[in-house]
């Protein structure tokens, strides 16, 4: 029974409502997770400019990933052309391999270790949708013999979404051959640059629109820091 509610929870996204959009100021939109998932997935950013956008990190929840998608491209009128992890985690980098396939005109950035590793995380990707499959053969067996419609639905909704992440092209990031790299969103100038964090390797960037510096999770290099509130 655990395994079926860890499953409804990996496929089937609450977030839509709850997920917390705060309007820093004109360019700078901040994005929390649902309170259920505070502690599993990280703020994730988008800085907007004149001409295009950005999204900054990714996390490792899949379904609640394409309902961000989706409401980035209802929110934001400009083209996401870049993409940038922070950090070099296993499951913000396969997250942002998803978000890479929902704007597959966007350049992703990320840091050099992912890069020079990334065989490893193509395979971290496999295995996760492994597991999921697994997780929803077993869900199939439990529940195939009961009578519930709306349970019946969400198992061939989780099979649909799986079908579709298996169908994923894995998209390498661009090499960072020099940091620090300025990135022009149009009237608004990005600068990634390269530091140690909490992580193998990190990357943070700085806005000249509003002086604010994003390093997600890697901020700092002990505890893992998140605002539950972005209001405050």
């Amino acid at each position: 029974m655990r395994l079926f509610f860890a499953l409804l929870y990996i496929f089937f996204s609450f977030s839509v409502s709850a997920t917390q959009w705060l309007k820093f100021d004109e360019k700078t939109f901040l994005v929390a997770p649902q309170p259920d998932a505070r502690y599993l997935t990280s703020n994730q950013a988008v800085l907007a400019g004149q001409q295009c956008a950005a999204i900054v990190d990714a996390h490792g929840d899949f379904s609640a990933l394409e309902n961000f998608a989706s409401e980035v491209k209802k929110r934001i009128t400009q083209p996401i052309c870049h993409l940038i992890s922070t950090s070099s985690d296993e499951e913000q980098i396969l997250g942002m391999i998803l978000l890479s396939n929902e704007f597959p005109d966007a350049i992703w950035h990320a840091p050099n270790y992912v890069i020079n590793n990334f065989g490893d995380y193509k395979n971290a990707f496999n295995d996760k949708l492994e597991r999921f499959e697994s997780s929803l053969t077993l869900s199939k067996s439990r529940f195939e013999l009961q009578n519930n419609k709306t349970l019946q639905q969400r198992l061939k909704t989780a099979h649909k979404r799986l079908i579709n992440w298996r169908s994923i092209q894995i998209l390498t990031p661009a090499k960072l051959a020099n940091t620090p790299k300025n990135i022009e969103l149009g009237e608004h100038k990005l600068i990634i640059n390269t530091f140690q964090g909490a992580t193998q390797s990190d990357l943070s960037i700085f806005s000249h629109y509003n002086s604010g510096l994003f390093a997600g999770l890697t901020v700092n290099p002990i505890p893992y820091v998140q605002h539950h509130d972005l209001k405050q």
